[in-house]
């Protein structure tokens, strides 16, 4: 992914500690910089580098600088300036092609009259409302900036006046942070799927067998680590518990501590025993259906986050401080919580598999499949994808790796750069059933070559699978595909590590296939009704 960035003073000191940073993260990007106080030139303009840049763009400025002369400051010329730089920013988010991150810096302290100092705060105020609500953007204030990385010395006043580099070396690695950290953001967001947490000594202070639910200690350390946690479940991750310990007496604290901010209904899963936390890790994953490798453990034993990183090096451990009063500046630096684009879908997801408990009931109480699938009523839509749809379903093709015919990672601009040509599309797939609507729980994206519909990639997400969904779905083709006087319908498989449930659908339903390179096509022919040729069970029986 590469980086833009252009700023209002001189940027280019933070390059040092930014390339180092990314090495260390084992991040590849290619940092360019735009010219030095052409911030709002860079936005209006259709055809600059940072509108042209699909990966990652980024804006320093600070307020004093979108004034052109500094003895002509006033608190009416300060709002102007603010007004017009959120006009810049939204005339380049029509154009632009990638994500934005606005940094709002700090001001130099000794050129600011009381009546000046308000009226900037008040304006980066303003800019960071304004950029807050745009989609495809981020904004950072300077409170914000110097609260996270506190240091004694930011403001260089020589520098500033010589070279427009109001900044120190302390500070300007501190600018190089925050690029790293969006970057990282943007790259890992959606690998992290899973928060795992211990609770002894974690979410609360104190050994619950020895203090009893309500002794242990939940001060305002454990509860800005418990917010945090929370605010991980708003987002779409899913919350789990992992602890050696009983597990009535762990929800006693939960239903009998009034310090408690986290409820028992977040707890997707848990693992409350004896048994070694790797072992529980493990079963969590295979309950989840989810890899461990999207998986964030936090755990306060160093002796415990050894094992995890010794027996599953795939999974992200974190040891939390064992002081509490550590725990809210913590909280503020776990990278793996970022999150900067949120779905719908990703703000239900917590439901849809608390839904899924509920299926999996449901399924236990019946003598067969067939009741089971009669009895939970799956419904399937195929509609043409919108605008709105893009970021759910780039997601989609970024996240899914089970049922995901051919992988194309497309990022949101990708995407509807791809359905603009007349001859190519999306679909999305909608699912619901007697426990509720799973929202946009996959997509296809297709063309079409004469009388054939060819589809891309075919990617479903695995929270419905075993349902019959995937039947459903090819229904819904074979009318879609009739709609267009097609005649045949050509599925692209690319294999992977872990699309054989794809493989499986694929081998069962597929008329003919033929191979070309490392690709293969699966071909069907359209027909007015689609026989029952395949069942849940045989992806079971093959998995």
């Amino acid at each position: 992914m590469d980086v833009v960035i252009v700023g209002s003073f001189t940027t280019q000191p933070l390059l040092k500690s930014l390339r180092s940073m990314l090495g260390r993260l084992e991040l590849s990007a290619e940092v360019s910089f735009g010219q030095t106080g052409q911030v709002l030139q860079q936005c209006w303009n259709s055809h600059s580098e940072l509108t042209g840049n699909p990966g990652l763009n980024v804006i320093f400025f600070r307020v004093e600088d979108l004034i052109a002369e500094a003895e002509r400051v006033s608190v009416q010329r300060i709002e102007d300036a603010a007004n017009e730089f959120c006009r810049a920013i939204e005339n380049y988010l029509t154009h632009a092609r990638g994500h934005l991150l606005v940094v709002v810096c700090p001001s130099a302290p000794i050129r600011c009259t009381k009546d000046v100092f308000y009226a900037i705060s008040e304006a980066e105020q303003l800019v960071s409302s304004f950029v807050t609500e745009c989609n495809g953007a981020a904004v950072i204030n300077s409170s914000r900036l110097l609260q996270l990385y506190s240091i004694s010395r930011w403001y260089d006043e020589l520098s500033d006046r010589q070279g427009l580099m109001p900044y120190s070396p302390e500070m300007y690695t501190v600018l190089a942070t925050v690029v790293a950290r969006q970057l990282h953001a943007l790259t890992f967001c959606e690998k992290y799927k899973v928060v795992v947490a211990d609770c002894d000594n974690t979410l609360w202070t104190g050994i619950v067998a020895e203090d009893g639910p309500t002794g242990v200690t939940i001060d305002s350390g454990r509860k800005a680590l418990q917010w945090a946690l929370s605010e991980q479940c708003s987002l779409g991750r899913l919350l789990c518990l992992s602890s050696r310990n009983n597990e009535a007496d762990v929800w006693q604290v939960f239903e009998h501590n009034p310090e408690m901010l986290i409820s028992r209904d977040q707890i997707i899963a848990s693992r409350i025993n004896w048994k070694p936390k790797h072992e529980s890790l493990t079963e969590i994953s295979s309950e989840l259906g989810l890899p461990l490798d999207s998986f964030v453990f936090l755990d306060d034993d160093p002796v415990v986050c050894a094992e995890i990183r010794s027996t599953l090096p795939e999974v992200l451990v974190i040891q939390v401080p064992a002081q509490s009063e550590q725990l809210q500046s913590f909280v503020h630096h776990v990278w793996a919580f970022d999150k900067p684009k949120v779905t719908p879908e990703d703000r239900q997801r917590v439901d849809y598999y608390r839904r899924d408990r509920m299926t999996r009931e449901l399924r236990a109480q019946c003598s067969s499949y067939e009741e089971f699938l009669q009895g939970l009523g799956v419904r399937v839509t195929l509609t043409k994808m919108v605008q709105a749809d893009a970021l759910r379903i780039s997601q989609l093709l970024h996240r899914t790796n089970q049922f995901n015919s051919n992988r194309m990672p497309l990022s949101e601009s990708e995407l509807l750069a791809y359905v603009a040509s007349s001859d190519r599309g999306c679909l999305v797939v909608r699912a619901s059933d007697r426990f509720g609507d799973h929202g946009l729980a996959g997509c296809l994206l297709f063309s079409i070559i004469d009388s054939e519909l060819v589809v891309e990639t075919l990617a479903v997400s695995c929270r419905v699978l075993g349902r019959n969904v995937e039947m459903r779905i090819l229904e819904e083709l074979n009318s879609f595909a009739a709609s267009l006087s097609c005649t045949r319908i050509l599925f692209r498989f690319v294999s992977t590590q872990r699309n054989k449930p794809a493989k499986i659908f694929l081998d069962a339903v597929a008329e003919g296939m033929m191979q070309c390179g490392n690709t293969w096509a699966y071909e069907r022919k359209v027909v007015e009704r689609i026989e029952e040729v395949w069942s849940p069970r045989t992806m079971l029986m093959n998995s």
